[in-house]
């Protein structure tokens, strides 16, 4: 396995959730990535879902506190390819998962990142897929 310290890591919004909800936020998987590995990301799709999930709220959005420690990966054309053959994939398997995570893995796929999620059995089934194991 690559050295972490090298690698970069895409960062589902299950562990962002996690971590917001965290009283402490001390030892979250978020804070544990920022430490282990050299570059953090998020897709804007997980800017969509938490700004998303913040209006039906009716609260602040939590972006601000952790966009200082992380890059936001636009999803493009090439994404959007990629995550087309993701799909088709899945579909043909019979073993779909949610849009958006599929957009989510093919921005990591594009962009040669390892996935942190709390949502492992939806990303595993996409074999191409790195999972990140600073949560394990």
């Amino acid at each position: 396995m690559a050295n972490l310290e090298n690698r970069g890591a895409l960062i589902d919004t299950s562990v962002l959730i996690a971590h917001f909800r965290d009283q402490r936020r001390e030892n979250t998987d978020f804070q544990k990535a920022i430490k282990t590995y050299k570059n953090c990301y998020i897709s804007a799709v997980t800017v969509y879902e938490i700004e998303l999930g913040a209006l039906k709220a009716k609260r602040f959005s939590d972006l601000k506190q952790i966009l200082p420690f992380l890059d936001v990966i636009p999803f493009g054309k090439i994404e959007a390819e990629q995550a087309a053959r993701l799909d088709k994939e899945l579909t043909e398997r019979n073993i779909r998962i949610g849009i958006r995570d599929i957009f989510i893995a093919g921005t990591a796929l594009v962009h040669d990142l390892d996935v942190l999620t709390k949502n492992v059995e939806h990303f595993k089934r996409i074999k191409s897929v790195k999972l990140s194991t600073i949560g394990n």
